[in-house]
């Protein structure tokens, strides 16, 4: 290297501005320390190309250590096969016209050849006729920059392609970035959200202790996942799987949080649909055999608090087989839609109705003050029941033997109420029918 710089007849890109006598072996000697020095690749050849000088980390770099010179190294010879041609044809011409030549390419190690991206300078220093005297070269490794890019360019696709809606906020929690699915799922465009927080997207379903449950979790654990419901920008309000996650910096301060989440109103649909199935009768809407049983529970619990009164009425249609064989089952699964739409409309919007199946119904009365009450809804009943019914131009009749047991004195427990009522409702028919009798201790009783 000394010898180099000291037959160049000028060294323009580096002492153009210096005078001659900078150039003495102390400055040389500290010039080659600051080269020794850096972690960059630094390299000088000849006017033939050829390597005659490299610092230890471009010696590292390049796999050739303890070979200093390399012995018939070229400046072409460290770059990959696909990269040589550039080199000659592009590179070495721009620096030889225009002094010099930057840009991105690969190198390889002669160890185990693997391949190195650079960020490089390629410097043609001339002498006062124009001739190239010999080149110089800086070096930086980018590979993990370039992979990082490369993770970042993978990351931004995933961003931006993803079906789940995705939300970037700072360390207050204002927005910095959404993706393409959550303008979808919430209708607000990106213009619309940047630099506002999420709490605009709120349905009012949850209440303060939901949130700071939330936040807790997000503070304590670095992550909260849930079902939340929010709000679309035209005001409908959909369910989503949120996972809330937080980001910190090498020292573990809190840069920003990542929301990603997914729209499952349709699977909430369902499993409301699927719910309402498991606990109602297909042909009626009514609450079905289990539901009952859940309510009458419930009822009897609340009974027992309250030292209130709770009827069970149990009701079996009279005539209605013979209407089903003579019409068939359409008309009959008709007609007892058409039964139980009347049945609700004879009693308050807190009683039960159900189905229990065939032409049987129940209704659980709560909270009513004698045995007096369950009689006018059984009156009541009888009297919408015989009324006749048009179905599709056919006018049929039919009746209703009707059992009544009471809570406490007909039984403690909704098993045994509603066994007793079916009893009391087997005497009616056994008496004639289109009647009512309460179970009272066995006794089956009319209460007028």
């Amino acid at each position: 290297m000394k010898e180099i710089l000291r037959k160049s007849a000028t060294f323009p890109s580096l002492t153009s501005s210096m005078p001659s006598e900078a150039w003495d072996i102390g400055h040389y000697l500290r010039l080659a320390a600051i080269f020794e020095a850096t972690t960059d690749l630094v390299a000088m050849a000849d006017s033939n190309e050829q390597i005659i000088h490299i610092n230890r980390a471009g010696q590292k770099m390049l796999g050739l250590i303890n070979t200093n010179p390399p012995s018939n190294l070229s400046l072409i010879d460290i770059y990959p096969t696909d990269e040589r041609s550039f080199i000659r044809s592009q590179a070495l011409p721009i620096a030889k016209r225009d002094g010099v030549w930057s840009g991105e390419v690969t190198i390889f190690s002669h160890i185990d050849h693997k391949e190195i991206n650079i960020s490089q300078v390629i410097v043609a220093h001339k002498n006062d006729l124009g001739e190239v005297e010999f080149f110089s070269t800086i070096a930086r490794d980018i590979t993990s920059l370039k992979s990082a890019e490369k993770a970042l360019v993978m990351f931004a696709k995933v961003f931006e392609s993803t079906q789940e809606g995705m939300m970037i906020t700072d360390a207050k929690n204002d927005i910095q970035s959404v993706n393409p699915a959550f303008t979808a799922i919430t209708g607000y465009s990106r213009e619309e959200v940047l630099g506002k927080n999420p709490r605009f997207l709120q349905s009012g379903q949850h209440d303060i202790n939901f949130y700071q449950k939330l936040w807790q979790a997000i503070d304590t654990l670095g992550q909260w996942q849930g079902e939340i419901w929010n709000r679309r920008k035209n005001g409908e309000i959909y369910a989503e799987w949120l996972t809330i996650s937080t980001i910190k910096d090498d020292k573990g301060k809190l840069t920003n949080h990542v929301a990603i989440f997914s729209d499952i109103t349709n699977v909430k649909m369902v499993e409301k649909h699927l719910v309402h199935l498991a606990h109602h009768d297909v042909l009626t809407g009514l609450p079905n055999r289990l539901l009952f049983n859940d309510r009458l529970d419930q009822a009897l619990i609340k009974s027992h608090r309250d030292k209130s009164i709770v009827a069970v009425i149990f009701i079996d249609l009279d005539r209605f087989k013979p209407i089903n064989d003579t019409f068939g089952h359409r008309i009959g699964d008709l007609l007892l839609q058409a039964v139980a739409e009347r049945l609700r409309g004879c009693v308050r919007e807190e009683d039960t109705v159900a189905r229990l199946g065939g032409d049987e119904f129940t209704i659980i009365l709560e909270e009513i003050f004698n045995s007096q009450d369950a009689a006018k809804i059984a009156q009541k009943i009888l009297a919408t029941i015989s009324s006749s019914f048009v179905i599709e131009g056919h006018k049929l009749n039919i009746g209703a033997s009707i059992g009544i047991s009471i809570f406490p004195v007909d039984g403690q427990d909704s098993e045994t109420l509603l066994k007793h009522a079916d009893k009391a409702m087997y005497k009616i028919k056994e008496g004639g029918r289109n009647g009512f009798l309460f179970y009272q201790n066995g006794l089956f009783l009319s209460i007028l």
